[in-house]
């Protein structure tokens, strides 16, 4: 037996990994290899968890389990700062190359808590029940997503000075302008024509100069997929796939709002295309595109913006360049390998119902469904057999009625008891020794742990809610259905209240208040007083004072029916419209005949309201000597009846002899009349 066997053979581990490097930077190790075991396998869920440890935690947490440990010789220098030295990191890391220093990726806590056991076996189970049922080929079989690329990316590395702090690289500007670019491919490792949708509504062919060859392009304000557009881009998928009734093909989706309208799935049913979707949450592992394509795309994406703007100096990037620009990274990253290989890791083709391993799951174990965080770690009695170092409690009867004392799950951090801790349980009247227990990490650091809970509040059932569905069956059909039935009815009701809210405003408005009741009285008091005066006394008509910015002062002789009606005379004009009578004041400007006569109307600014009217239906020219009043005094200023304003609804001004005011009936010459 060599040495390497012996050391192999009673390494904890069970595989002789680094083993060189374990024994090299052995020399004063503070923990055992197994205790070190323990630790490496805690900082690996915790990275599964999506909850990893940067090297200040694992300090920190390195200490603690240190002082933990009974007769554990960490250096004294680790009480002053509380945390491991940067030496131990640098000797750790090397022992164990297992770990390493990654960066992670920002995960949302929906999507690393949505991949499940459950719902990826949920799809596999519909992925299976649909090859089995139209038996595709490889070459029938696509997927279809998309991703966002801006006319702003995220730079590339460059080669600059070293050790200048700052390296600056031009951008077009702060933020740039979203294009949704939608991909699909087969799993033969073909791809069809990309989509563009662009932020436009005109002239999106145009954007296309230079793009990938029989790429579409759509647009709308936001440049998001929607479910119209969307119904597009499955005419796309039809035009070159050739696919119908007879000929299927299975189109593999995410479940976005876009992708699961009514109108799409029918026209999906129409044309022969199967529409199944992933699990919410699970795309970033089951879809082949954000697993094996996208990733190189966006990179190569970044370098050819960089490109183009260190050829293009002083310019800035567009939404109209992003076809050209992404022509390079598209043909680059959408390689039959790259492709195929996303495919196969998935496991859609070839079909493989389990492609992932326990790890992968580890990030719903935070959910815990009896609420209880648990600071030990129960070991079988075979890796028991194994700890050949560890002190034997179960020798010494003194020692085990001790530990039947004293419970050791409250200790203290610096407790120099042994790691084995039996947990006393009383069983009638004696007290017996659980099964014992092994501090690891968690003791110190226990792994993230959140109760779930259960929401009973009900909610509107959604079209893609809940797991991965085969939108083309019957029932789903059917259910989608029910669903735009509720949509629609509830969309109803809701205009329905917007009206009555806005006929109740409306009514509000139309009643004056009371401010306006006291302005209507003293308008009215002030006509019945004009009316009462005589025409001999000047002194005794009432000089009104005009509402308008100007503050001009106008007054009105008193009514005389019996005046001759001459040019320049100013009237008031009688009209009778719809069982309601309308008086207007008017100025003659010419003689048509004996009894009608050319005249123009003066415009109008209320006391109570600000507002510029004009009439609608005013009397027309020339002007019957029936419908005139009477004559009344003119105006003390100069007026300006000539100006003429549209009515409400007219596309052409009216001429200037039907600019006109209505007056209210009786009395109607008392209004007060201003120059606009």
């Amino acid at each position: 037996m060599t040495a390497e066997e012996y050391l192999q053979r009673f390494d904890d581990d069970g595989y002789g990994s680094g083993l060189e490097e374990r024994c090299k930077y052995a020399t004063r190790q503070v923990f055992s290899m197994s205790q070190e075991d323990r630790l490496v396998k805690y900082i690996k869920k915790c990275s599964n968890m999506n909850y990893g440890l940067t090297f200040e935690q694992i300090k920190v947490l390195v200490y603690d389990y240190a002082k933990m440990l009974p007769n554990c010789n960490y250096p004294q220098s680790w009480n002053s700062k509380k945390k491991a030295d940067t030496d131990w990191q640098y000797s750790f890391m090397i022992r164990n190359s297992t770990l390493a220093l990654r960066k992670p990726e920002s995960t949302s806590l929906a999507r690393g808590l949505g991949f499940s056991k459950v719902k990826v076996e949920e799809f596999f189970t519909n992925y299976k029940n649909v090859l089995e049922r139209y038996q595709f080929t490889p070459d029938r079989i696509f997927n279809l997503d998309e991703t966002g690329v801006t006319t702003v990316l995220r730079p590339p590395r460059v080669v600059a000075p070293k050790g200048k702090k700052q390296i600056g690289l031009i951008a077009s500007a702060e933020r740039g302008e979203l294009v949704t670019c939608v991909g699909v491919i087969s799993a033969t490792g073909n791809a069809l024509p990309p989509v563009y949708i662009f932020p436009r509504v005109r002239n999106i062919d145009d954007y296309l100069e230079n793009g990938p060859a029989l790429s579409a392009a759509f647009g709308n304000k936001s440049g998001w997929m929607t479910g119209d557009l969307f119904i597009k881009t499955l005419e796309h998928i039809v035009k070159h796939t050739s696919c119908n009734k007879e000929n299927k093909i299975l189109l593999l989706m995410d479940n976005h709002e876009s992708h699961t309208t009514l109108a799409a799935i029918l026209y999906a049913r129409e044309n022969g295309i199967v529409l199944l979707s992933f699990p919410p949450h699970t795309s970033h592992k089951l879809q082949p595109l954000d697993v094996g394509v996208y990733g190189p795309f966006k990179g190569k994406c970044a370098v050819s913006l960089n490109d183009w703007m260190s050829n293009n100096p002083g310019k800035t990037v567009s939404v109209k360049h992003i076809a050209r620009i992404t022509k390079k990274p598209y043909l680059e990253a959408f390689t039959p390998s790259n492709i195929t290989n996303a495919f196969e890791k998935t496991g859609i083709w070839p079909h493989n119902s389990s492609p992932f391993n326990d790890e992968d799951f580890d990030a719903t174990l935070v959910y815990n469904d009896h609420g209880q965080q648990s600071k030990t770690e129960r070991v079988s009695e075979e890796q028991l057999n194994r700890e050949s170092e560890e002190p034997n409690l179960y020798g010494d009867t003194n020692m085990s009625n001790k530990i039947a004392e004293k419970d050791f799950r409250n200790q203290p951090s610096t407790s120099k008891e042994a790691v084995i801790l039996p947990v006393p349980v009383q069983d009638g009247e004696q007290t017996k020794l659980s099964k014992p227990y092994i501090l690891s990490p968690e003791a110190v650091r226990p792994l993230p742990k959140v109760k779930k809970e259960i929401k009973t509040v009900g909610r509107r059932p959604k079209a893609n809610q809940g797991k991965s569905r085969i939108y083309t069956e019957t029932p789903e059909k059917i259910r989608l259905e029910e669903i735009e039935e509720i949509k629609m009815e509830k969309q109803k009701q809701k205009s329905d209240r917007q009206k009555r809210k806005l006929k109740r405003s409306s009514k509000n408005i139309e009643s004056p208040s009371c401010s306006d009741f006291v302005k209507i009285k003293k308008i009215k008091q002030v006509k019945r007083k004009v009316l009462l005066d005589s025409s001999s006394s000047e002194s005794s008509n009432s000089d009104f004072e005009c509402s308008s910015d100007s503050d001009v002062n106008l007054s009105f002789g008193s009514l005389q029916e019996d005046d001759n009606i001459e040019i320049s005379s100013f009237i008031l004009v009688k009209f009778v419209s719809q069982g309601s009578a309308l008086h207007y004041i008017g100025c003659v400007q010419s003689t048509v005949s004996e009894n009608s006569y050319q005249v123009k109307y003066l415009r109008r600014r209320d006391l109570y309201q600000e507002a510029v009217t004009a009439a609608a239906a005013a009397p027309r020219s020339p002007l019957p000597a029936s419908s005139i009043v009477g004559r009344i005094r003119p105006p003390a200023a100069p007026y300006d009846a000539g100006i003429a304003l549209p009515p409400p609804g007219a596309g052409t001004p009216l001429p200037p002899s039907h600019v006109c005011t209505p007056l209210p009936p009786a009395a109607a010459h008392a209004r007060t009349w201003c120059r606009l």
